[in-house]
């Protein structure tokens, strides 16, 4: 590739070697869009335009030689490209982002992940505006045109899809460090960002050698080129990409310090900055033979960032959110009109196939593979993968041969979670022998019809089980593997009828269908020894009174909330043996989400009563113990240990039940507010405030525009705060926000902190008067003629159209309606609302 960039006519000429794998005469048929091709030479021989045939999406050539060379020149305007895919202009620096089909918009190629192809690109630009030149692999030359231009040109020495491809030229600060390898090679670490952002890019440095650590230590894997560079862009459609040896990152996954960045986004960048990391071998080394398998790299390198990220904190908190963001979102997918197979046996467009399900639930197949050969086969398994497969496209059957070969164990029944789609259903009971003390538990799998099929094949996963007795005391832990419809596990030497703790860890990403007593419930919040099923039975037990909660308020009938819960809440809070970030898990009521996604007909309306009037018994009862802990834990030196983050998210969600203890709280937390030290505790107060509208909340808004207007992603925070209000301004506050400058409706983060957040305020987005339905709708018509693939991520939010109550569901489809029914709307929005309606 020679690539001569400007900001509207870059250059591109690409030299295509080729070929014939076949002995049948066929078209060379390369994918090409948005894009002005120049000329077309074949072997040095200049085609006239008699001689190929171009497409709006493709140049297809006659062609009979073995082996031949073409040279493509073309022409694209990265200012013009809003959709940000292929090269495209981000404020002052040119970038690119071509996963999945993003090159076919930078020259005229076959656009495959099968195609491995060694790269040699030269970018030559002016020194003043790009006087840095990034691509993939190591720098070979560079040097001068002219007085105003200058070139670089890179080698990467491992054959890649063009996916992986990447350019970033402008005038960038960067960090430097090295990473020494432990077979004695040292590798230069670059991260580069705007000027004036520098120091705030330690924090992925230091993530990105722990990254290179771990993954030496763990498989054995080492990095493989001369320099890893790493590139933070503003505007950027997801959060990151692993393109080799040159990641570029949204922003928000890179810049970090105590005064700008959360607790979340300090973790949130050390995960991200892991698992793009762990992609060089896991996704770019081995790569996807086909996009119908992008769960081979995506669910094994977040399981991977997973376990990253559990050693580098506390292992069971990790989990805690793992499974959160599992039933928060992957649940609800598979239930609504997009549920798939991790490996989907079909798609219109493979954009709106990065899902939860593909990487979430891909994740947990893979922790399930892992559970059932056990961590040394496992290991074994990824070094078979890599030395049978290294430098190749592959399949997941691939994966999982490796894995069978590394553990003996056949995966033939397991395979069934890579085809089917839907979250299985186990019901379980229960049955003691006292004369033979035996206690056995029957498993019940049922998974509902789904469009793949309405036949279903049992799924086979890893049930763990731990037995406590009424007292607390362990009694027994076991692991069965269920591969059938119906399982039974049974424990012998049982004297007495015990408490089941049941699929601890989440050992499979099923519903658990088991009635539980109250009183079991507290001894396991209290006593079990696995912190994950302390975490479960908390929110199984705030369920067993939140559901008929729901229930009594759609009768309006009140309901008291029981002493014995708020007793069991109590002494949750008092007990200092509590890690405080497991407590304050331990104390936040299920989601609305959760709560309404059993439902045959949802009812946000009673739900977010439901939960609102069960927080204020909560915080009214307990206000005294919040306030205790509060003061106790006024931040002294920040940090961003485990055990510092930890007091920070108790002591923050103990102001948030304050809040709902009066408004006499309101004063104490604006005062917390004013005295943070930190933006985790900063925004922390603020969102609080922000659920209850008063003269602290609009001199907390004012005070923080002011303090941070100038700086982009922390105004995102500010956005997003607002437009999850609970105010019943809500809708208006965020038409007035749009006018604010501060917002750019170009920019994917803008567009996620204000109309993504929205959407997901149930309250408002889902107003009986269907105004939110026609606001989304408005900005999704407007957005997919510039980003689709923004407004396809938008217009998930429409998901539950099928599960409304008529009056809403009615309004819905007109407004999800008044999209399809624009003119050229993009395949990728208009899949997603299809399959909504149908």
């Amino acid at each position: 590739l020679d690539i001569s960039l400007d900001d509207t006519d870059t250059r591109v000429k690409a030299s295509l070697t080729l070929t014939k794998n076949t002995q049948e005469n066929a078209d060379i048929v390369l994918n090409g869009e948005n894009q002005t091709l120049l000329s077309v030479k074949k072997d040095g021989i200049e085609l006239s335009q008699d001689d190929y045939t171009l497409t709006d999406t493709h140049l297809i050539i006659p062609n009979l030689a073995e082996r031949i060379t073409l040279d493509i020149e073309s022409r694209i305007n990265p200012s013009k490209n809003l959709a940000l895919e292929g090269i495209y202009k981000s404020d002052t620096i040119i970038c690119s982002q071509n996963e999945p089909e993003g090159f076919r918009r930078i020259t005229y190629f076959i656009d495959r992940p099968d195609i491995l192809s060694s790269f040699t690109t030269k970018l030559t630009g002016n020194k003043t505006q790009y006087p840095l030149l990034l691509s993939n692999g190591n720098p070979i030359e560079r040097g001068d045109v002219d007085s105003k231009t200058h070139f670089v040109t890179w080698e990467d020495p491992f054959p890649k899809p063009c996916y992986l491809f990447a350019v970033v030229a402008g005038d960038l600060g960067k960090i430097s460090d090295t990473f020494t390898t432990k077979s004695g090679r040292s590798v230069l670490l670059e991260i580069y960002t705007d000027k004036g952002q520098e120091e705030r890019c330690w924090h992925a440095m230091s993530s990105l050698k722990k990254s290179m650590t771990w993954d030496e230590d763990l498989f054995g894997l080492e990095y493989d080129l001369d320099i890893f560079m790493i590139v933070a862009v503003d505007a950027f459609n997801m959060g990151a990409m692993e393109n080799k040896g040159l990641n570029i990152f949204n922003a928000a996954y890179i810049l970090a310090d105590p005064k700008t960045a959360t607790d979340s986004d300090f973790k949130n960048i050390e995960a991200v900055v892991a698992h793009e990391y762990f992609h060089n071998w896991t996704g770019n080394r081995v790569t996807c033979r086909d996009w119908f398998q992008l769960t081979l790299k995506e669910g094994l390198t977040v399981f991977r960032d997973q376990e990253f990220s559990s050693d580098m904190n506390v292992r069971a908190i990790e989990r805690i959110e793992n499974i959160k963001r599992l039933r928060n979102f992957q649940f609800p997918e598979e239930a609504g009109p997009m549920t798939h197979p991790i490996r989907p046996e079909s798609y219109e467009e493979i954009n709106n196939f990065y899902t939860a399900t593909v990487y979430e639930k891909g994740a947990e197949i893979i922790r399930m593979i892992h559970t059932i050969t056990g961590k040394e086969a496992f290991r074994k398994g990824i070094d078979i993968y890599f030395e049978k497969f290294d430098g190749m496209a592959v399949t997941t059957e691939d994966f999982v041969a490796a894995m069978e070969e590394a553990s003996g164990y056949s995966f033939d029944t397991f395979k069934h979670w890579y085809h089917q789609a839907g979250t299985p259903t186990v019901s379980i009971e229960e049955n003691y022998d006292p004369k033979k003390e035996t206690y056995a538990l029957s498993f019940k799998q049922t998974t509902p019809k789904t469009p793949e099929t309405s036949h279903k094949k049992p799924f086979t996963f890893p049930i763990v089980v731990g037995l406590l007795d009424k007292q607390g005391q362990a009694l027994a832990e076991k692991t069965d593997i269920m591969s059938e419809e119906i399982h039974t596990m049974t424990f012998s030497n049982i004297k007495s009828p015990p408490i089941p703790s049941l699929f601890r860890e989440l050992s499979a990403p099923v519903i658990v269908d088991f009635t539980f007593s109250d009183q079991d419930l507290a001894v396991l919040m209290t006593y079990d020894k696995n912190p994950v099923n302390q975490y479960e039975a908390a929110q199984r037990l705030a369920l067993n009174l939140l559901n008929p909660t729901i229930l009594a308020l759609q009768k309006n009938t009140p309901i008291a909330v029981p002493a014995h819960f708020l007793d069991t809440l109590g002494h949750c809070i008092e007990n200092d043996k509590i890690n405080l970030a497991l407590k304050a898990e331990m104390l936040t009521l299920p989601s609305v989400i959760s709560l309404v996604e059993p439902m045959q007909v949802v009812d946000y309306d009673s739900a977010i009563a439901a939960r609102k009037h069960i927080v204020q018994s909560i915080a009214t009862t307990h206000a005294p113990l919040f306030l205790k802990w509060v003061m106790k834990l006024s931040e002294k030196d920040f940090s961003i240990s485990p055990e510092s983050m930890a007091q920070r998210r108790f002591k923050n969600l103990c102001l948030s039940y304050l809040s709902e203890a009066g408004d006499e709280y309101l004063k104490l937390i604006y005062t917390h507010y004013k005295a943070a030290t930190n933006m985790t505790d900063q925004i922390s107060a603020l969102s609080i405030l922000c659920q209850h509208p008063s003269s602290e909340t609009n001199q907390a808004l004012e005070h923080f525009h002011t303090t941070w207007k100038d700086n982009a992603l922390i105004m995102n925070k500010w956005i997003a705060v607002q437009a999850n209000s609970s105010a019943a301004t809500t809708l208006n506050n965020v038409l007035h926000l749009e006018s604010n400058p501060s917002f750019d409706k170009k920019n994917p983060n803008k567009c996620r902190a204000l109309y993504g957040v929205f959407a997901g305020n149930h309250a408002h987005f889902h107003a009986e008067d269907g105004s939110g339905y026609i606001f989304l709708a408005e900005k999704i018509i407007d957005i997919d003629t510039y980003n689709p693939s923004i407004a396809a991520r938008l217009s998930t939010a429409f998901k539950k159209y099928k599960k409304l109550d008529k009056p809403r569901q009615a309004k819905m489809k007109g407004a999800i309606l008044s999209i399809l029914n624009k003119a050229d709307l993009s395949k990728n929005t208009k899949e997603i609302l299809t399959k909504t309606l149908a």
